[in-house]
């Protein structure tokens, strides 16, 4: 897999959150995108992976939540690691390598 965007963990516009939007690319050219959102209150949290298709765009593959699945929530943190969603990052590659 290679990283074809990666800015890293962002402030969300509400709740304290943070986001983090990453896109990747096999070795088959097939585009996968990981987007986290860490926020306040659990329900509003989710990892999801998407795959593209030319026919509806990003279609989710799965979607779990960073603080259930993973015990990772860095809302309202201002010093959190930028390597924070590193585990979730990891964990949703390896299905896009299998899917």
């Amino acid at each position: 897999m290679k990283v074809i965007l990666n800015e890293g963990i962002k402030p969300s516009s509400s709740n304290g959150g943070r986001f983090q939007d990453i896109i990747i690319v096999n070795e088959k050219k097939e585009k996968f995108r990981i987007y986290i959102l860490s926020e306040s209150h659990e329900s509003q949290s989710y990892a999801r992976l998407y795959k593209w298709t030319n026919e509806k765009g990003w279609e989710v593959i799965t979607s779990k939540n960073p603080k259930r699945d993973y015990k990772i929530d860095i809302s309202h943190q201002s010093g959190y690691p930028q390597s924070a969603f590193n585990r979730i990052i990891s964990d949703l590659t390896a299905i896009a390598e299998h899917f």
